[in-house]
């Protein structure tokens, strides 16, 4: 499939920014480095939560979570990522 024709200049921003966070041979990182490199692009990516929202950083039975909450009374998302 050529996605040069079904993929439009803002995507390919997107993918062009988030490659370039990532250096040859990412595949035979360690999974630390991995995280760690993941870590630093979603940082360049962040640009704040919208109005009205928060996030914090908790666990549970000893997985860490990020609990998302909007307005009061409180809207809550329990985002659980897979732990290793």
């Amino acid at each position: 499939m050529d996605y040069s024709k079904i993929v439009d200049a803002e995507t390919w921003d997107f993918i062009h920014r988030t490659e370039a966070h990532y250096p040859p041979g990412r595949w035979v990182m360690s999974i630390a480095d991995q995280r760690r490199v993941h870590d630093e692009m979603c940082r360049a990516f962040f640009s704040g939560y919208p109005s009205g929202f928060s996030a914090r950083d908790t666990s549970m039975g000893g997985a860490p979570v990020r609990i998302y909450q909007h307005g009061a009374p409180a809207f809550s998302l329990v985002y659980l990522h897979g732990v290793s």
